[in-house]
Parts: C-alpha cells; structure tokens; sequence
C-alpha cells in the first residue's frame, strides 16, 4: 500500500451515499489503512468508530438529499418568476446575470441573485434565415451546406464532432426547439 493512514476533514467528504462509503471504509480496512476524520474526531482505530461511521454517513446521506431538494426548488421558484433555470443555452440566446451591488462574493465580484435569457442578435438572424429557407422548402442538407460555405458560426460541436459545423441533425433540433416560439419547460 502507498499510505499507512488517509487524513479526511469530513465524514462528507468521504461521500454521501451510506452503501459507498461502507464499501470504501471495508476497502480500506481490508488494506489496513486508517482512517481519521479530523473535524469529526473520529478515528478508525477507535472501537466506536463503526458505529459513529454509520451514523455520520447517514446523516452526510440525508444532508445531502435535503440540500438537493431546497435547490430544486429554489431554482423552480426563480423560473416560476420568469428567470431562467439553468441548463443549456439554446443558440440564439446567451444569459444575462443580474447582480446585487449590494453584496460581495468570491473574488470580490458582486453576487449573483438570479440569470436571465436575452437574443443574441447576430444568432437570431441566422435563426430567422434557417426558419425562411425551411419554410421555402430547402432541404436541411441544403441549409447546412449554405451555412457552413458562408462561413457562419455554428453552435457548439457535440463531444464526439471535433470540427464544428451546421449539420442537419442540429437544424433539425433547432426547428423543434419551442424556446423559439416562446414556450420554456423546466425538466
């Protein structure tokens, strides 16, 4: 083994699933190395480290499904009021911060109380050109030819595409995408 005994702040930072950490804690174990969580004073030495282990990993477990419920709907509640909700920014759009002056966070920058969208002008005229020319009853392969010769900014290229290009497969999400026609879905 590389180390005789792993230094932790927290039992969280462990994990926050009670079967994973169990797992990790018999692995170690099985590899004879200690375990100390230093914040939590707890050392897996101990006699009665099992038993506080267990409880500390559930209640990391339980703080952790609490903390996922109240930003869910903090974020619900945002949309709710016209923000947006986070996720992907579909092309033609970009998202605007508004900060609070009043309030300073990391780096000295103002805190950030909600996001919103706003057009991107220049993608929202090739927005409006590839809607025309569908509506005309070019092909997508045509559209994309015609966009890719003029030279015209694609959105972003998906993970396996190394070189970004219009494609029909990206027209086609565009055209289905209803945030062009004013209908925002959250989840």
């Amino acid at each position: 083994r590389p180390f005789d005994c792993l230094l932790i702040y927290h039992t969280s930072r462990l994990g926050r699933n009670v079967a994973d950490v169990h797992k990790l804690k018999e692995w170690f174990d099985f590899c004879e190395v200690r375990l100390v969580f230093v914040a939590d004073n707890m050392d897996s030495a101990s006699s009665s480290f099992d038993m506080m282990f267990t409880f500390k990993s559930a209640g990391d477990q339980q703080f952790s499904r609490d903390l996922s419920a109240h930003v869910r709907k903090a974020q619900n509640g945002k949309f709710r009021n016209g923000h947006f909700g986070g996720g992907g920014v579909a092309y033609g759009f970009r998202t605007k911060p508004h900060e609070n002056t009043s309030k300073r966070g990391l780096y000295g920058r103002f805190e950030v109380d909600y996001v919103d969208l706003e057009i991107d002008q220049v993608e929202a005229e090739i927005l409006i050109h590839i809607f025309e020319w569908y509506a005309a009853g070019l092909s997508l392969r045509r559209i994309a030819e015609r966009l890719n010769a003029e030279g015209v900014k694609p959105p972003k290229a998906p993970r396996l595409r190394s070189v970004p290009s219009w494609s029909k497969t990206s027209l086609v999400e565009m055209l289905k995408n209803e945030s062009y026609i004013g209908v925002f879905r959250r989840n």
